[in-house]
């Protein structure tokens, strides 16, 4: 992402997935999540789907035991295989923990969809001093302050990544107010 701050382009790399830090990554399974084809009205709808920060990450078609197949096959759509393997390890580390232990690391999709309004509302109380929505000049220079540039980053990142989430949910897609969404 770059910015232009009193003339100087600034740039920073967003990272959607924590790799050194898994335990700050949100992850999400779900089943029967409707796909829409493109260039087509038709959907699919894999079995199941892992969602790591809202991004798909991972679909999964099962068969019936009674369906014999040959053998299976995987498709790298996003080029991560070379990464699933240290997730794989993280997810056998859990093998003999007590659940209070693992208290906060999976979490269920309607607790982190109940946070949007939240997250969203602590994004933008962040500009509560500016008087004009439209006034780009006003963000600008509030973002100028490093700290507070800092804190929107991780605001907006923490929104970016519930909100992820929740549009991975199929009934929240169908139950929100499209007005409400495309705020």
């Amino acid at each position: 992402m770059e910015q232009a701050i009193e003339g100087d382009s600034k740039s920073f790399n967003m990272n959607y997935i924590d790799w050194r830090n898994p335990s700050r990554n949100r992850f999400h399974v779900t089943a029967e999540y409707s796909v829409e084809r493109s260039r087509s009205t038709e959907t699919a709808r894999p079995d199941i789907v892992l969602f790591v920060n809202g991004i798909p990450f991972c679909v999964i078609e099962c068969k019936a035991p009674q369906v014999e197949v040959e053998f299976g096959f995987i498709v790298d759509y996003a080029n991560v295989l070379g990464e699933l393997d240290k997730a794989l390890t993280m997810y056998s580390a859990f093998e003999g923990f007590d659940e209070s232990d693992l208290v906060g690391t999976l979490t269920a999709i309607n607790s982190e969809i109940e946070k949007l309004p939240g997250r969203y509302s602590d994004l933008w109380d962040l500009f509560k001093t500016v008087k004009h929505f439209y006034d780009e000049e006003a963000y600008e220079l509030l973002l100028a302050d490093e700290s507070l540039r800092e804190e929107f980053y991780d605001r907006l990142s923490d929104f970016g990544k519930t909100l992820g989430i929740a549009l991975s949910c199929e009934k929240f897609l169908t139950e929100v107010d499209g007005k409400i969404l495309s705020r």
